[in-house]
């Protein structure tokens, strides 16, 4: 599928993600769990620089340099708008990894 974006899988069942889960997951930097066999997912610290790249970097360049209004009201408005849109591309570019439960050595086994 050379050149077509696709929301990550999960890698025990291959059950694609539901955008609208990855999107909150990306708001919250919450876990993301598969709805088929509830394998739990973090996001990557690479992916959390994309998220800042898409929603908060182009709210500020905007706010900061290229605002043309001198009204601070519209000016924030917009600046949300443009962190929304911005926000709408993460869940094709972000990824998840698996959350591997480490279980702790019982007493007396050292």
């Amino acid at each position: 599928m050379g050149g077509i974006i696709i929301i990550q899988k999960c890698d025990t069942c291959n059950t694609p993600f539901k955008w609208a889960k990855v999107f909150k997951a990306n708001w919250f930097y919450s876990t993301l769990d598969c709805d088929r066999c509830g394998t739990e997912y973090k996001i990557t610290i690479p992916s959390r620089f994309i998220c800042a790249t898409f929603i908060i970097l182009p709210m500020w360049i905007y706010g900061l340099f290229l605002s043309p209004f001198n009204n601070v009201f519209i000016t924030i408005v917009l600046c949300i708008a443009i962190a929304i849109i911005g926000s709408l591309f993460t869940p094709f570019l972000v990824k998840y990894k698996n959350v591997v439960q480490v279980t702790p050595y019982a007493k007396g086994c050292l």
